[in-house]
């Protein structure tokens, strides 16, 4: 075991129910027995329709349910609900999701070749169950390695690398959350947050300030870059959201992906190594360079409440707009020359899409965009022509009609060639 569990640790624990990517709303309460659920679980969507009141009093006693007695794995029928090999981009699918510290590498057609799972409390004696957000009791993001071996971040907690047969290489308790991104010569660059104390938002109540890191292979910090620093330099206003401040999550910065080439050369502040972050409370991209510890450029659109920008080999940003729409949401590609919106793509009454937290999108390389839908458990590969061609739903569900489904927080498309000698399961 790592660590010893004391009254700062405690409290950080207990602040982390508002700051994950989901803080506000209630989680399912426990059982009349005491058991509970961990992880982070949603009601799948239903039918377009009221529910009558036996419906309602059904999905309430649902909530209730205990993971244990109550998990259940969907068909596979229920897994891969559209698939298109001639259109859909071949590779293979890597995730991880709410209902437990695990991730899994999967073929398209949904069969599970590897995966790796490490409990918090195995590694350290802190452990707190069932927290809001799930920060303990699942991983928010994973970066995999060719070599099998695995990164994974306990959300604002902790960062941890895995082999291939989940044997613990090494583990961080550094507060990282939200994202990964690991650099071509090796380096790791995450979010950190701590909670303290910072006069220039309040005189005497903590906040949880973000930082930018860079991390070596083994996980120590190289440095780091402060996020109000790098608003501060740029003179950008970060106060405007009293309500965030008065709770102290004063940027919820959700995200950040490297510039890494010279993609619009006709706009020279877009140079490589800035890092594009996100802002969740002010609805809000920043381009910053990190030498500097400063915004070189921002961008405030019609998104609200936004998720996992990413650079586009075109040059663009795509970026999942969870509530521009109220209750839709939409998947915007924008020119960062302009600001100016160049693609979109949202539900419709017949085929909903929303998700309230978290979310992400990428442009696969035949030109499809793989777009996935937390709150739902969902993730699905559309076309140019806005056609699904792939579809998945996370088959770690509790209950039925409707059955409460494990968030999907990430799922992304590996190609065809990347290596998984090493992987249990061969396709």
């Amino acid at each position: 075991m790592i660590g010893r569990i004391h009254i700062t640790t405690f409290l950080a624990a207990l602040s982390v129910l508002l700051l994950a990517c989901a803080a506000p709303e209630p989680q399912p309460e426990p059982a009349a027995d005491g058991a509970k659920r961990p992880g982070k679980w949603k009601p799948m969507r239903e039918r377009q329709r009221d529910l009558t009141p036996e419906e309602q009093a059904r999905r309430d006693e649902l909530a209730a349910l205990g993971y244990v007695a109550g998990s259940q794995e969907a068909r596979s029928d229920e897994i891969i609900t559209v698939y298109d090999p001639t259109r859909a981009q071949q590779g293979y699918n890597f995730y991880v999701a709410g209902h437990a510290p695990t991730a899994y590498l999967m073929d398209m057609d949904g069969k599970v070749l590897h995966e790796w799972h490490t409990l918090y409390q195995d590694i350290w004696d802190d452990y707190i169950p069932y927290l809001q957000d799930a920060g303990m009791d699942s991983w928010r993001r994973a970066y995999l390695f060719e070599n099998g071996d695995l990164l994974a971040i306990f959300e604002r907690f902790a960062m941890i690398k895995l082999d291939k047969d989940s044997n613990l290489l090494w583990a961080k308790k550094n507060g990282a959350h939200h994202d990964i991104e690991v650099a071509a010569e090796g380096s790791i660059y995450t979010l950190v947050t701590e909670q303290h104390l910072n006069p220039r938002v309040h005189e005497s109540e903590e906040i949880w300030e973000d930082y930018l890191v860079q991390l070596d292979e083994g996980g120590e910090e190289l440095r780091r870059c402060s996020m109000v620093d790098a608003f501060d330099a740029a003179g950008i206003d970060w106060q405007s959201d009293a309500k965030a401040r008065a709770k102290g999550d004063i940027m919820h910065t959700n995200s950040l992906t490297i510039v890494r080439s010279d993609q619009r050369p006709e706009l020279p502040w877009l140079t490589p190594g800035l890092i594009l972050t996100s802002s969740r409370t002010l609805s809000l991209l920043s381009f910053v360079d990190m030498d500097a510890c400063r915004v070189v450029k921002s961008f405030k659109g019609d998104w609200f409440r936004q998720h996992d920008p990413q650079m586009l080999p075109s040059g663009t940003m795509m970026l999942f707009d969870n509530r521009g729409l109220r209750a839709q949401s939409r998947v915007l590609e924008v020119d960062p020359a302009s600001g100016r919106t160049v693609w979109e793509y949202r539900g419709s009454e017949e085929m909903p899409f929303y998700s309230e937290w978290c979310g992400s999108a990428s442009r696969l390389a035949n030109g499809n965009t793989l777009i996935n839908e937390t709150d739902q458990g969902r993730s699905f590969e559309l076309a140019p022509d806005g056609e699904i061609v792939w579809e998945f739903y996370n088959p770690h569900r509790v209950g039925e009609d409707p059955p409460f489904i494990a968030t999907l927080y990430d799922l992304v498309r590996l190609p065809a060639d990347f290596p998984i000698d090493w992987a249990r399961t061969q396709p």
